[in-house]
């Protein structure tokens, strides 16, 4: 019975480590790797894959490579609201 737990255990792990990260890139040059994002009001706020937290102006953000970034990894960028739920 316990190696059936391990191997449940084993998969759940490997699917949290396969989500995509979010590539983001500001007009400034700046990129980020994002784990989650949404939007709220006119800012974009972001979970960074090292485990921080912030947010960024809209009119910060560089549209046209954040989408060439990520489409090129086969990643969507799309903005969102606030999830119901926290992220994480």
């Amino acid at each position: 019975m316990n190696g059936a737990n391990a191997e449940g255990n084993q998969g759940n792990e490997h699917a949290k480590q396969e989500s995509p990260v979010t590539l983001l890139q500001l007009r400034d040059g700046s990129m980020y790797g994002l784990t989650e994002y949404w939007v709220e009001g006119d800012d974009l706020h972001y979970f960074t894959t090292y485990g921080g937290e912030d947010s960024v102006p809209l009119g910060h953000i560089d549209y046209e490579k954040t989408v060439k970034l990520n489409a090129d990894r086969g990643v969507e960028f799309v903005l969102r609201p606030k999830p119901t739920a926290a992220p994480r």
